[in-house]
């Protein structure tokens, strides 16, 4: 079984039966491109491939959604509080289960969610040698270069900072990875389940912020690698890892490199002239595309 297909069958496992078994009824070559399982109380379930949308069965009850959590949560929904307040569940595999539903806050302040309207589970697809066509860029005459990925959701961000810092940590460069969600390495009992190299450190179940000074004073890297910088505290940690003379390897959300640089979390970034290298990842009718331009 190829590595696309095993990654859509981990990710259905998290189904109940009966939707289980209609997604088997994929063809292999729709499981192997298939991002995402969705269900939508009192609608419908349906995967997103080849850039769409497919229904795939009617009539998905609140019960089916309940039944979802609790198979992501190892029937612990309390032990995965924190998680679920985030609205999210990150399952073995690295394969995310994303929720929506009413937002409630309980007396000690703690978010939750409650009456689940729609849950989606995002397939983790880990493709070894995606990032050999901007590998040379980054890794640019033996010297390690910034680089931040930027792309919309959905386009392999993740997928792109994982092999890359698989083929870094591998070529001898230590990286320390912030894994805040557990999607990059996906740990299962401290072992990655996902490939991310012989000389990556992991850190996961903690936000970027706190967990780059804790690699910082622990692990002494080369590179500090994360997913998805978006706020102000993900920003300050860049520039702390920055100051300390470590490099840094990050996605971010948006259209393109233009359009970020135009926003005001992160202008002080390129003020600062942190980034060095920017690979960003679009999407045509042919498939994904890569540009590399420096920064």
């Amino acid at each position: 079984m190829d590595s696309m297909t095993k990654a859509f069958e981990e990710a259905a496992m998290f189904l109940p039966q009966k939707f289980r078994a209609v997604a088997q009824t994929l063809s292999p070559e729709k499981k192997r491109s298939a991002r995402e399982l969705r269900l939508r109380a009192g609608r419908s379930f349906s995967v997103f491939v080849n850039g769409a949308e497919e229904e795939l069965l009617r009539d998905v009850t609140a019960e089916d959604l309940s039944d979802v959590l609790e198979l992501a949560t190892e029937s612990s929904l309390h032990c995965a509080r924190t998680s679920v307040a985030q609205g999210f569940v990150t399952v073995r595999g690295g394969h995310r289960v994303g929720l929506c539903g009413s937002v409630v806050k309980s007396a000690d302040g703690v978010f939750g969610m409650r009456e689940l309207s729609s849950v989606s589970i995002r397939i983790a697809k880990e493709i070894k040698g995606i990032s050999d066509s901007v590998y040379g860029e980054v890794m640019k005459k033996g010297s390690f270069r910034n680089t931040l990925i930027v792309a919309p959701p959905g386009c392999g961000k993740t997928t792109l900072l994982r092999d890359l810092v698989r083929s870094l940590s591998n070529e001898g460069v230590r990286i320390s990875l912030v894994d805040e969600r557990g999607e990059i390495a996906a740990k299962y009992r401290g072992v990655p389940q996902l490939d991310v190299g012989r000389c990556t450190d992991m850190l996961d179940g903690v936000d970027k912020a706190r967990g780059s000074m804790m690699l910082l004073r622990t692990m002494t890297p080369d590179v500090i690698a994360m997913d998805e910088i978006s706020d102000a505290a993900d920003c300050r940690a860049v520039k702390s890892i920055f100051g300390c003379g470590t490099g840094i390897l990050a996605t971010a959300h948006g259209k393109n490199l233009s359009e970020l640089v135009r926003r005001d979390t992160y202008r002080e970034l390129f003020d600062m002239k942190i980034f060095e290298c920017a690979v960003t990842l679009g999407k045509d009718g042919d498939g994904f595309l890569k540009m590399v331009e420096n920064v």
